[in-house]
């Protein structure tokens, strides 16, 4: 099937960059795609931008995209907006921060504990 979709694609279909190929942050990173399609995205990278764009908007990093020469930045859930997606980007970026947040209170409190014992044993030696 994937073959009778690629011969009806060389018929005339144009092969452009996929979507996901278009992102990256301030740092350098990207998604790595060079993948080329007929649709909007190769198959299974729209999973790749959103996971992408997920790890971006939990460092809190802005995103840029570069379409037709034209460059525009922002937050990554705003970057998703457009995208069927962009309500689960926005849902994936609340839970990292809110696992990150958790975690800083785990690790808080654990020190305040090593803190409080290495106290406790100071005063009995």
């Amino acid at each position: 099937m994937a073959a009778k979709k690629n011969a009806e694609a060389d018929k005339g279909e144009r092969w452009v960059p996929c979507t996901c190929s278009q992102f990256s942050t301030g740092d350098g990173k990207t998604t790595g795609c060079v993948a080329t399609t007929t649709r909007q995205f190769a198959p299974g990278h729209d999973a790749k931008l959103k996971s992408f764009l997920i790890k971006a908007g939990a460092g809190a990093q802005e995103v840029t995209r570069t379409r037709d020469g034209i460059v525009t930045s922002g937050q990554a859930a705003t970057m998703a907006d457009g995208f069927k997606f962009g309500y689960m980007v926005q849902a994936g970026v609340a839970r990292a921060k809110d696992k990150a947040a958790e975690a800083a209170i785990r690790a808080e409190r654990k020190a305040e504990e090593r803190a409080a014992k290495k106290a406790a044993e100071d005063e009995t030696a």
